[in-house]
């Protein structure tokens, strides 16, 4: 019975010092996981710092220029209608196009009356 008591008490011991080793192995794992969180964390930081920054001059360049993107939005929309205006004009002005050779009704191909050639009014044309 001692024997039989002592096998198991190894056999725990062995077990519990399996547990520890592989909660060893855990802790290890989720501090390196930790530290590349803590990294990916200061890059995301550092990134939208720089995004600030650009951001900034950006509006400043726009506004030393003169010009904020309401200011552009309202010249080009401006711009837009004088084309349009001037463009609608000039349509107004101008007469439509004649129709084409073939722009309507019959044609030389079809032979006048309609058909697509053939039949007895292309045999009329060919004289012997």
């Amino acid at each position: 019975m001692i024997d039989l008591f002592r096998r198991e008490t190894a056999r725990v011991e062995k077990d519990g010092a399996q547990l520890i080793q592989t909660v060893r192995a855990q802790i290890e794992r989720l501090a390196i996981e930790g530290k590349n969180f803590d990294a990916h964390e200061q890059r995301i930081a550092n990134l939208r710092d720089a995004l600030d920054t650009a951001e900034r001059q950006l509006e400043v360049a726009l506004g030393e220029a003169g010009y904020g993107v309401r200011a552009l939005d309202r010249k080009t929309e401006a711009l837009a209608q004088t084309v349009a205006a001037s463009f609608g004009g000039a349509r107004r002005a101008v007469a439509p196009p004649p129709r084409g050779r073939y722009g309507g009704g019959t044609s030389r191909a079809c032979g006048g009356d309609g058909s697509r050639g053939g039949g007895a009014t292309s045999e009329a044309r060919i004289r012997p």
